[in-house]
């Protein structure tokens, strides 16, 4: 069970850049506040206003409502948000970190919002494939999330492009423990396929589970290699 979670403070004072706090009132707090809007446009131009301020870098209760947005109806926001969460933790061009009050915080709000969060995050990979890099990023912090993948891949009820996602995923980032529970799936789906092709009368089955051999193979493989 998930501990509750912690309540973020305001600023950050372990980087030179707690002097940023002096930008952080009216105009950033006006921001924070119209994320929650249900216009989009201003959703939008928020989010650029927070950026801009370098806030999210340094105040922890920023960074802990970006995290509240991860599951933004709108998904060139939510990208735009996984980006933004995914370069806090990452250095920047000065080669520093984010505060790290900041990036607990991120990392606190994933394991908070257990896999609600691993999928919102991984419908903006699936949606928009040029923010993959940043998916993968946020994926690594989200503790439960070689266990959640597997359930989604294994799930013959989940959405196929969900499964797919979270088989390329457990390979991408070597989650080695799923190894034997994609071999499973690939041969539960190669024996039903090669009965099939035995008795051609008989009913074809899931076509969409054929479909995952490839990706299940690619990641199989990759995990094989990282033993």
């Amino acid at each position: 069970m998930v501990e509750s979670q912690t309540q973020p403070s305001l600023i950050s004072l372990q980087l030179p850049e707690s002097d940023a706090v002096i930008e952080l009132f009216p105009e950033v707090w006006q921001a924070v506040e119209n994320l929650a809007s249900g216009d989009v446009h201003t959703r939008e131009k928020s989010l650029d206003t927070l950026l801009k301020s370098g806030a999210h870098r340094v105040s922890p209760l920023v960074a802990y409502v970006l995290a509240t947005r991860l599951f933004d109806p709108n998904l060139p926001v939510r990208g735009k948000i996984v980006s933004t969460l995914a370069d806090l933790m990452r250095r920047n061009e000065e080669g520093t970190y984010a505060a790290e009050g900041v990036r607990s915080q991120v990392i606190t709000a994933l394991s908070y919002f257990e896999d609600r969060a691993l999928v919102a995050v991984m419908e903006v990979g699936i949606n928009q494939p040029e923010r993959i890099t940043d998916v993968v990023k946020l994926v690594k912090y989200s503790p439960q999330a070689g266990k959640c993948l597997k359930e989604i891949a294994a799930d013959r009820e989940a959405d196929e492009v969900m499964r797919r996602a979270a088989i390329q995923l457990l390979g991408q980032i070597g989650f080695v423990d799923a190894l034997s529970e994609l071999e499973r799936l690939r041969n539960r789906i190669e024996t039903r396929l090669g009965g099939q092709k035995r008795m051609p009368f008989a009913p074809t089955g899931s076509s969409s589970e054929v479909s995952l051999l490839p990706d299940l193979q690619k990641s199989i493989l990759a995990l094989q290699i990282s033993e």
